[in-house]
């Protein structure tokens, strides 16, 4: 895309700003490093509306300006670019990247789709605005003052795709009024300690590690439901809005007696479960494929969204030697074994009131492969079910999301598997920001208005 001096001036009458702010951002993207370098030589008003800004513009150029000259361009792009920005977050305000369906703010150059949302789109999340730092993601913000206030997402980054989810206007509304309290709990379980997981494996092509490995069941699964009826009761009795449960703890029935709660709960402006990442399981295709997939329940029991593990689970001879009792349950040796999964290969996100919400399943979350993926999405709060018998990774990558996008992380594990790596709660904080699940605990629930207060149960 070229643009002329004639387009310029006619995309600053704002006829639709949406549309116009992308079609400018892309064509400034593609030529990032050459307008970094001029809005380095130029002192530009950028409080200004986009109009405003190019009339300044056009005054400080000399009278006999060749509009062939792209640099001259380029400057007057970037500047209409941080002028829509602007205007677009005082027209739209929050409702931007919500209550709009279908999304205006979806929008395709070639067949790449692109998504806008706001930087810090509530109160919850006002605080803590994104500052992207580093010049190659694709959603950067153009050095501090150019379209500080918009995010852009791509549909497809180098090691993935990335999905926006519907909104769902309900939700939206509920979790709207629970921002305006006085409190926002979110809460991590890890489920009993005590379980029975089972599971087969089959020989590997390849020689390491020599099996793949899938869960078939846990059990007892009576005490299975009496340990999720109790999480969930007490979830809903602390007030949280969003609960996240462990990875391979959620067959069939426990899924589906997760959505039978939700279905029969009592909402108000105060109290109910809103969102609910209902752990995972090996789910079976038709054509054979098998995925480990988390479930998104909404306050109804319906699906907000479903999540396919990014990458398989290796356990190592060494990991195998520390648990053995554990692994010969689901089929797996002395050698090791891999997960007998497909690789999930999206990232999907949910634009809220509450902010940008993304689920991503163990080392789907902490492999350095995916970590860029993580990034484009620009998600402010990560939901991650787990089954580890160490958070190092995951508290590794938890640390560097605060650093680059100052991303809330919410984390259940296992505790069956992981009965010493405690489940936790990690925000963006300069002093202490983290809170951890005690041993023989099974709920931790945390005011992200008042981080001072937590409950465990």
């Amino acid at each position: 895309m070229e643009l002329t001096q004639a387009q310029i001036a006619d995309l600053s009458r704002f006829e639709d700003p949406v549309q116009t702010f992308l079609n400018v951002y892309t064509f400034c993207r593609s030529r990032w490093s050459r307008i970094y370098n001029l809005l380095n030589q130029r002192e530009l008003d950028y409080s200004r509306p986009a109009a405003d800004v190019l009339r300044a513009l056009n005054r400080s150029l000399p009278p006999q300006l060749d509009w062939d000259n792209d640099d001259q361009i380029l400057i007057q792009a970037a500047a209409l670019t941080h002028g829509l920005s602007q205007y677009i977050a005082e027209k739209y305000g929050r409702n931007l990247s919500a209550h709009r369906e279908p999304y205006r703010t979806s929008v395709s150059f070639g067949d790449l789709p692109h998504w806008l949302a706001l930087v810090s789109p509530s109160p919850l999340t006002s605080s803590i605005p994104l500052r992207p730092r580093s010049l190659n993601q694709l959603h950067m913000t153009f050095q501090r003052r150019c379209h500080e206030q918009l995010l852009v997402t791509p549909a497809r980054v180098e090691d993935g795709e990335l999905a926006r989810v519907a909104a769902n206007p309900q939700i939206e509304n509920f979790l709207e009024r629970r921002v305006r309290g006085k409190s926002f709990r979110v809460a991590v379980s890890s489920l009993s300690q005590e379980a029975d997981l089972s599971g087969e494996s089959r020989p590997r092509a390849s020689l390491l590690p020599p099996h793949e490995f899938h869960l078939t069941s846990t059990g007892p699964v009576e005490r299975q439901l009496e340990a999720l009826q109790y999480v969930l009761k007490h979830a809903y009795e602390r007030r949280a809005a969003i609960l996240v449960l462990p990875e391979l703890r959620m067959p069939p029935p426990l899924l589906e007696f997760a959505r039978e709660f939700l279905r029969q709960q009592a909402i108000t402006d105060e109290q109910g479960l809103l969102v609910v990442a209902a752990g995972s399981w090996h789910v079976a295709m038709p054509d054979g494929r098998r995925f480990n997939r988390c479930v998104v329940l909404r306050h109804d029991g319906e699906d907000l969204w479903s999540h396919d593990k990014l990458r398989e689970y290796e356990i190592t001879p060494e990991n195998v030697k520390e648990h053995p009792e554990t692994y010969r349950a689901i089929g797996v040796g002395p050698g090791g074994g891999v997960e007998d999964i497909e690789r999930g290969q999206t990232l999907q996100f949910y634009d809220s009131v509450i902010g940008r919400l993304a689920v991503a399943i163990c080392v789907g979350f902490f492999s350095p492969d995916v970590h860029q993926l993580l990034l484009s999405s620009a998600s402010n709060l990560f939901l991650v079910p787990s089954m580890t018998t160490s958070n190092t990774d995951i508290r590794n990558c938890a640390t560097l999301l605060v650093r680059a996008q100052h991303a809330y992380t919410l984390v259940a594990n296992c505790g069956h598997v992981g009965a010493r790596v405690p489940s936790f709660c990690q925000w963006p904080s300069k002093g202490e920001n983290i809170r951890e699940l005690e041993a023989g605990k099974q709920l931790l629930t945390v005011d992200l208005r008042n981080i001072s207060r937590y409950d465990m149960d």
